[in-house]
């Protein structure tokens, strides 16, 4: 190897400020790493809701907005400090089901002749539920330390996904129902990992 080429390698090696430090076996390279992930992380968050904000019907902005809220954010501990990893689509349940254009519903048929089936439900009305939609359910990620004060000695693993029934929605197409979701959201956990219990979407607000 030329001596140029070895002078351009020790450049590029050596601490500072470029990317290829991050990965030396100094301590403070991986506690500058971390920091700097966070500090990306908390800017790609407020870049997201900004985004969102100024055009709440866009698909890919409700995506960037959910992906990066912080309901939807695990931080793992690791050697050296703490890394954000979004959990969104884990926490995320759909279900692709036909309902009545008119109520939105899967309707059963309401002849009280009809026998039950064996799950003790009455049959599903084909001729009524014409219309496919697609259903989401969502919670935040519990951690398992939630998990444990709730469940005892019963909580294991990481955590789970949970399931918040207020923010539950749907729509025709799926880039409809994440954008619902993304509303629902937006407006009853703003901002925040949490909601508390009692707080409910109205009617008017629920998408």
């Amino acid at each position: 190897m030329s001596k140029k080429k070895n002078e351009k390698k020790k450049t590029a090696t050596k601490g500072g400020t470029g990317f290829i430090s991050y990965f030396g076996s100094r301590k403070w390279s991986r506690v500058q790493l971390y920091a700097d992930l966070a500090k990306y992380w908390a800017q790609d968050w407020s870049k997201a809701v900004r985004r969102y904000e100024s055009n709440p019907l866009d698909f890919h902005a409700a995506v960037r907005f959910l992906e990066t809220h912080p309901a939807n954010t695990r931080e793992l501990r690791v050697r050296g400090g703490v890394i954000h990893e979004s959990f969104f689509w884990e926490n995320l349940n759909i279900a692709v089901v036909k309902v009545d254009p008119k109520t939105k519903r899967i309707e059963t048929k309401k002849n009280p002749n009809w026998k039950k089936n064996r799950k003790g439900k009455r049959p599903v009305d084909a001729a009524r539920n014409t219309e496919t939609n697609v259903w989401l359910e969502w919670g935040p990620w519990v951690e398992a330390e939630e998990l444990a004060a709730s469940w005892g000695d019963g909580a294991t693993g990481d955590g789970a996904s949970s399931h918040d029934w207020r923010v539950d929605t749907g729509g025709k197409t799926f880039e409809e129902a994440i954008v619902n979701l993304a509303h629902n959201i937006y407006v009853l956990y703003g901002a925040r990992a949490t909601c508390d219990t009692e707080e409910k979407l109205s009617k008017k607000d629920h998408w």
